[in-house]
Order: structure tokens, then sequence, then C-alpha cells
């Protein structure tokens, strides 16, 4: 987490910096261009920023709906799956690695976690529960699992 933070003052200086420039020139279309790509960018980096500080992961299972919707941070939207979709649950170990965590581009814009509950659906890897232990990780997939087999 510390490491975001001198990534987001840099960045938000260099961002103040450049609207600042685009008070004294007027009409330099690549100029302004430039500074909405890169305050694009910083909402990106200020978006995964709270994820991780903030962001929790709520699961909601109905009759034949699974609901994952990630609280703690803004511009998101529940996820919902069809059960009888579901695939290939199963508990993965993911090494963290925080070099990956910076080149994904999936962990800024969509806030991608390595969970370590998983499943395929319409050919698609979902991955949720990033932070929880592996006994809660089965429990949950236990439960999921007793729900998918009553459809």
């Amino acid at each position: 987490m510390l490491v975001f933070i001198p990534f987001l003052l840099f960045f938000t200086g260099i961002d103040i910096l450049l609207i600042s420039k685009l008070y004294i020139l007027n009409g330099d279309f690549k100029f302004l261009v430039g500074t909405l790509t890169w305050t694009f960018c910083l909402f990106a980096v200020y978006r995964s920023f709270f994820w991780n500080l903030f962001g929790k992961t709520r699961v909601q299972l109905k009759t034949d709906k699974l609901t994952i919707e990630k609280r703690g941070t803004f511009l998101t939207r529940p996820q919902q799956y069809d059960l009888r979709k579901v695939k290939n649950l199963k508990l993965v170990d993911y090494k963290f690695s925080f070099l990956n965590f910076l080149v994904s581009r999936g962990s800024l814009i969509n806030l991608q976690t390595y969970g370590c509950i998983t499943f395929s659906y319409e050919n698609k890897e979902i991955n949720f529960g990033g932070n929880i232990s592996e006994d809660k990780a089965q429990e949950i997939i236990d439960i999921i699992q007793k729900r998918k087999d009553l459809l």
C-alpha cells in the first residue's frame, strides 16, 4: 500500500502542472489531449488505490444467480452470473507478484484481483476472494456448489 502513495503524489503533481499549463497555452489541441489522457490514467490509479485500501468483495447467492459486487471504490457495478453456466469452481493458490500487479492493466482498470476462488464462465476465468483464508474459501465453494447441485 505504501508504494501507491509516492506514485499518487507524483502523478497528481504532474497532472496539476499540465492543467495549469493549459491556461497559458490556449488552443494547443495536442496538449489538451495529452492532459486528458494523463488525467484518465491518474483516475485509474486512484480507483485502484481506493480498491486496495478500502475494497471488499460481497458475494450474494440467489436462487439461480451468483452476484459478485466490489465495494470500497467508485464506478463499479455488481457482476451477475448464471449458476447453471458456472463451471470448474475451485480453490487456487495464486502467488502475488507486485511486478505482475503493476504490469497488468486488469488490476488498474477492472480492479482484477487474483483471488483464491476461481471458476469458468462463458470461456472466461473469474477470480474473487483474494484476501480470505483457505478454509473460508473452501466453505464458500462448498456453499456455491451445493446451491449449484440443487438446480
